[in-house]
């Protein structure tokens, strides 16, 4: 039996220091913010049963919130670096995990 990858919410801010996610400005509307500056962001992260150092990260699909309405989604960065399943194990080996 195959079990599927268990996912988790996780905070970008600590993994990802610079990771700004490019969204358009009509979605951010829609959650009653004007730029992601003050938005909290949360990434999806999938972590393979029985296999933990393959799980990745979505950079491309993150969790907007604005926090003071309690309004959020998932959204799509427009930034090409931002893939769906990014290894991140091999992002920390290659020190790029903060620079994304």
């Amino acid at each position: 039996i195959r079990r599927p990858p268990r996912s988790t919410l996780f905070p970008y801010t600590t993994l990802f220091r610079s990771y700004k996610p490019n969204i358009p400005k009509f979605q951010l509307e829609a959650i009653g913010m004007e730029t992601i500056d003050h938005a909290e962001v949360w990434a999806i992260i999938s972590i393979p049963a029985n296999h933990p150092e393959d799980m990745t990260v979505n950079l491309q699909g993150p969790i907007i919130i604005n926090p003071d309405q309690k309004l959020g989604g998932q959204y799509i960065s427009e930034d090409d670096r931002h893939g769906i399943r990014m290894p991140v194990l091999r992002l920390i080996e290659a020190g790029k995990l903060i620079e994304c």
